[in-house]
């Protein structure tokens, strides 16, 4: 399912961004109801609202748009909201050192290192030119499945585009849907929402 947010840049907050989302809502929130994976809460209400209930369980989430729409801010509260149920969250950034990411968390009024501490979160910030994409990918099957998540957001593609070509980004892409779907069909499944700064 792809999103994407055309709220403007002065106002961040993940409330605001939905709008943005409610203008270019695509088949993924409709008609939702008659699947059998149930939707949980994304951690934004509006969101929520948009979507029927929530985003599919052991779904892959794309939120899309230009820089400054709220794409990580939304991000923040997706993790915030499964560490607050007592569920584990990791956020891989490919952007941002982990400083950086934790004083975005606290602007938008969320507690990140408490979080650390209880163990409830995981942060890893990685440069993606410190390493191929195949071996971001074998890191992050091992964080998974050491961790295990409930709740994982890569931020970014765009980030990991940059690092190893389009074509690269796109097989990597595809190799980390398919881990996604054949945890879930373990019943080990983990909810993840990927981020890119451009719709693709």
């Amino acid at each position: 399912m792809a999103n994407g947010a055309t709220a403007p840049a002065r106002d961040m907050s993940p409330d605001r961004a939905t709008e943005g989302l409610g203008r270019r809502r695509n088949a993924g929130c409709r008609g939702r109801r008659q699947s059998w994976r149930p939707e949980e809460p994304s951690g934004v209400p509006d969101l929520d609202t948009l979507c029927s209930g929530g985003l599919l369980r052991d779904s892959i989430t794309l939120v899309a748009g230009p820089t400054g729409t709220g794409k990580t801010l939304l991000a923040v509260e997706f993790l915030a909201s499964a560490a607050a149920r007592g569920e584990r969250a990791l956020l891989l950034g490919y952007e941002e050192s982990g400083e950086q990411i934790g004083r975005n968390a606290v602007g938008a009024g969320r507690a990140f290192d408490r979080l650390r501490e209880q163990g409830a979160l995981k942060v890893v910030s990685v440069y993606p030119e410190e390493a191929s994409l195949e071996d971001h990918l074998l890191e992050i099957k091992h964080l998974v499945d050491s961790y295990a998540p409930s709740r994982l957001v890569v931020d970014s593609l765009t980030a990991l585009e940059r690092a190893g070509g389009v074509q690269a980004d796109r097989e990597f892409v595809i190799a980390l849907t398919s881990y996604a779907k054949q945890r879930s069909a373990h019943d080990r499944g983990v909810r993840e929402l990927t981020i890119s700064a451009a719709a693709r």
